[in-house]
């Protein structure tokens, strides 16, 4: 199963849905993603920092634990053509999309915590890829 950072920091901000997405980090082979999630996940964590909802020395662990949570990551640059026409077609940004493309390409479930990729996919032939966790 593939997790996208939204995933990622449901959890390690404790947010709604925390439960959850620690439950899709626990169940099967570990999870994968395309590499930019740890930038995702990273800069989750300076925005948090910086609302001071948790301060930098939890954020830097966090930041430390998190490639340990996934399987081997894929690299954005070999996602980046697919992920761009998925963009083109649903008019939602590249980023979100690379996770997208490696679903599709690997015909493996997307768990994401966004309900507009969710909804960017209705009536597309990606709809089946994407679960949202949900709060």
């Amino acid at each position: 199963m593939i997790i996208d950072a939204s995933v990622a920091l449901r959890w390690f901000l404790n947010e709604p849905g925390a439960s959850d997405a620690a439950a899709a980090f626990s169940q099967g082979p570990s999870p994968t993603a395309p590499d930019l999630v740890l930038v995702e996940i990273a800069n989750g964590l300076w925005s948090a920092v910086r609302r001071q909802r948790m301060d930098e020395a939890t954020a830097r662990a966090l930041l430390a634990t998190a490639p340990s949570l996934f399987g081997p990551l894929r690299p954005a640059e070999t996602l980046i053509d697919a992920a761009f026409d998925i963009a083109r077609a649903l008019d939602h940004p590249v980023y979100d999309c690379l996770y997208l493309a490696m679903a599709d390409a690997d015909r493996t479930p997307l768990i994401t915590a966004d309900q507009r990729l969710q909804a960017a996919t209705e009536g597309t032939k990606w709809r089946n890829l994407v679960s949202v966790l949900t709060p």
